[in-house]
């Protein structure tokens, strides 16, 4: 059922679908509910384990602070999340500081019958158990796809260009009859000694939809032509190129996901580990055009790479679609790669003459290093002698702070204990929270504006060497110049690395004239 959610086959999984129906039935059961409002918060087809992801879990979290809602049911623990210390946070702590009555139907927990405790061990267990529970699931399906990926059974979320899903079998792939087409004309030009820029260039003159394209396609995405990059590139003709599906070949097992929660992240995996089924997929193309294909796409990958060998670092970018420019060796003039692919893009426009723009970069970049070199150590010293007395603040602060995060739990036990009624409970614990969260907004902005000597953002040698340039050096000006954004009329906008500290160079300048 997630997985029809995930495809956008289906507008909500049987799970929320009988949770809906269990917790209605609960509510509508018990007449102390029977006049209020409810609103709904589920994160369809999201992992339990995670909880900064789950924008509807976020936004019941916000309602609550802001007072909108006083109590809270859920089927069973396990639904408000699987990571045993993060949901144990929020039924030992948040709840109840919020004062939140809290209701696990299937668990029969009800926050009101433990005045004030969680429901002892047996609770805490459970917590525990949903995440044991959720870790032992994930190498199980780990398990239960690689077992898939050696029998030969498609287990990736996307059909590769030229192939879609089979309709009756899910895990297997079937040639698409109007993309196959496609595939194997790149196979063709590629065998004819088209390099992949020539190729992209083609199919983008034919307007062949892209990959990216068919995918929005197949999801029913309806803005697949609102981005200007949606046209082919070397890297998508690249990709195809090298990938053995096309032979018949099927490769899985690729990435890893590792961790847990909020901190998973794909790994690659080294390609011992791949699994690859050979002549499990009907092919698009045979051996032979495959491996003629791949003798010209390696020619030209070494020539590229022979070329940019003797390269500086490339800092000059497009200012329209942000691709990295190239030279023409012919006239010797920056231009971008979409001028080769496609027509009618205004980075068609961009021909500036290399040497011109090296030399007004060189220019710029050593007259910005003479006024840093000249300002360096005021600004350096006055930045100092202010984070010295930020630092002070800071401290003072996070002092009165700290008080301040203790209050609620204070608050709660006088509370308990009856020594405050609960309306002052309540207007105490708000008045706590408010003022932190004023002083939170005032540590943020003191952090954000504070500079230590170390983390200044260029080194005075480096300006020094910059400044002695002869002749333009990339890899050089790349320690002080982060990109150079080329316009079609042919002009630059030079982003420094330093650019917060060049400004302040220049204000102090301004002021000693």
């Amino acid at each position: 059922a997630d997985y029809d959610v995930k495809k956008g086959l289906s507008d909500e999984s049987n799970s929320i679908s009988s949770q809906r129906k269990l917790l209605y039935s609960f509510i509508n059961k018990n007449s102390e509910f029977s006049d209020c409002p409810v609103s709904e918060y589920f994160d369809d087809g999201t992992s339990g384990t995670i909880f900064e992801k789950r924008s509807k879990f976020q936004e019941m979290i916000t309602d609550a602070r802001k007072g909108l809602f006083d109590c809270l049911i859920i089927k069973d623990l396990s639904r408000l999340g699987r990571d045993y210390i993060e949901v144990g946070y929020y039924t030992e702590l948040v709840f109840p500081l919020m004062n939140i009555r809290f209701i696990s139907v299937n668990d029969k927990f009800d926050s009101d019958n433990f005045k004030g405790t969680t429901g002892g061990m047996e609770y805490a267990l459970k917590n525990l158990m949903h995440q044991l529970y959720s870790l032992d699931l994930s190498r199980k399906v780990k398990s239960a796809r690689i077992t898939r990926n050696k029998a030969g059974e498609f287990t990736a979320s996307f059909a590769p260009y030229g192939y879609e899903r089979d309709p009756q079998n899910k895990h297997k792939l079937i040639v698409n009859e109007q993309t196959s087409k496609y595939v194997y004309r790149i196979f063709e030009l590629a065998a004819d000694g088209k390099s992949c820029i020539d190729i992209a260039r083609i199919l983008n003159e034919c307007k062949i939809p892209t990959p990216r394209q068919e995918q929005h396609r197949a999801n029913k995405r309806v803005d697949i032509n609102s981005r200007n990059d949606y046209i082919w590139d070397n890297n998508y003709v690249s990709f195809i190129l090298n990938n053995e599906i096309y032979i018949g070949n099927l490769v899985q097992n690729k990435v890893e996901i590792i961790g847990f929660g909020d901190n998973k992240k794909a790994v690659r995996k080294d390609k011992s580990e791949w699994v690859t089924v050979e002549g499990i997929v009907e092919p698009i193309v045979s051996k032979e055009l495959f491996e003629k294909a791949k003798i010209t796409l390696d020619k030209h990958s070494k020539q590229y790479l022979k070329r940019r060998e003797v390269k500086y670092k490339n800092l000059f970018c497009c200012a329209y679609c942000g691709r990295k420019l190239r030279k023409t060796y012919v006239n010797g003039k920056y231009v971008c790669k979409v001028k080769s692919l496609a027509n009618g893009k205004p980075c068609e426009n961009i021909k500036k003459p290399v040497s011109e723009a090296h030399q007004i970069v060189l220019d710029t970049v050593k007259a910005a290093c003479q006024l840093m070199i000249d300002n360096y150590d005021d600004i350096v010293n006055g930045k100092n002698k202010q984070n010295d007395e930020k630092t002070a603040n800071i401290e003072v602060l996070e002092k009165e702070l700290e008080k301040l995060k203790g209050m609620p739990i204070d608050l709660y036990k006088k509370y308990k204990s009856g020594n405050i009624s609960r309306e002052q409970f309540i207007k105490a614990k708000e008045a706590a929270n408010k003022q932190s969260k004023e002083i939170e907004d005032e540590l943020r902005l003191i952090k954000e504006q504070s500079t230590n000597i170390e983390e200044i953002e260029v080194k005075k040698e480096d300006l020094e060497e910059c400044k002695e340039l002869k002749e333009y050096n990339g890899d050089v000006i790349s320690k002080i110049i982060k990109e150079v954004k080329v316009h079609g009329s042919g002009d630059m906008d030079i982003i420094f690395n330093c650019d917060d500290f060049y400004r302040d160079c220049i204000q102090l300048n301004a002021k000693r004239i």
